[in-house]
């Protein structure tokens, strides 16, 4: 009994570890933030994507390679952050109350990101990345394509609402649209060709508009039969009862 308590007594004695505060994790200092912001679009436009690399952004903002790192995983992760700031501007097309015109500003507007800003010009370089490295596949496709697609989406999704799209249709339309975007993109074809996009653009317009008018043809609306009016009583009938009235 005398040993125990001698033992809790040099226990008591003994001095305590202080308690760790917890980590600030991912809580980012917002000078240090801004500064690797500015660092890592000023190096998108001096090196583009292929100069483009942690250590440089690093270097340039004077922030510690543990913190970017700590922050973005990856050099993709930090750049897809860049884009969605500078394409902030580009908000969705207003409504024109025309498929056709909308989807036409719509496509010119990427055109216009894409060549003259740091991040679109850079954007190339992203998608040759991702065919080597899954990872960032699907980080592109899951989590940075999405919001891009639904710039365009809202359009057809409006056009849906004024009768003019199926909107079974609006995903594979999608895909067509930004696969001609895509194309021009990774072969440096952005100038804004009017021809060119107004072409794809009345091509898509027409075969959204065929589809709907052949499901329309092929399931017409039910007639509802109108009631028919009870027949009136003839002048012979009337005069009857009017005679027999006392």
């Amino acid at each position: 009994m005398l040993q125990n308590r001698r033992t809790d007594q040099i226990i008591a004695a003994m001095p305590q570890r202080p308690r760790l505060r917890p980590l600030a994790g991912n809580v980012r200092n917002p000078a240090t933030h801004a500064a690797i912001i500015d660092a890592a679009i000023a190096i998108l436009n001096e090196r583009g994507y292929g100069g483009f690399t942690i250590e440089a952004v690093a270097q340039k903002s004077g922030a510690g390679r543990p913190t970017i790192y700590r922050w973005w995983k990856t050099k993709s992760e930090l750049f897809m952050e860049l884009y969605n700031r500078e394409s902030a501007a580009m908000m969705p097309i207003e409504d024109l109350g025309s498929m056709r015109e909308e989807l036409i500003a719509q496509i010119k507007s990427i055109f216009h990101f894409w060549r003259g800003t740091a991040c679109g010009r850079a954007f190339r370089g992203l998608i040759a990345e991702s065919q080597a490295d899954a990872k960032s596949l699907a980080r592109l496709r899951d989590q940075f394509m999405p919001p891009r697609r639904n710039l365009a989406r809202t359009i057809l999704e409006r056009a849906q609402r004024r009768g003019e799209v199926r909107a079974q249709d609006i995903d594979t339309a999608l895909d067509l649209l930004y696969g001609f975007s895509t194309y021009h993109l990774i072969t440096g074809e952005l100038e804004d060709d009017k021809h060119a996009i107004e072409a794809m653009v009345d091509l898509v317009v027409r075969g959204l508009t065929s589809a709907r008018e052949m499901a329309v043809a092929e399931n017409p609306a039910p007639v509802q039969a109108r009631a028919r009016p009870a027949p009136r009583a003839s002048n012979a009938k009337r005069q009857d009862v009017h005679s027999s009235r006392p």
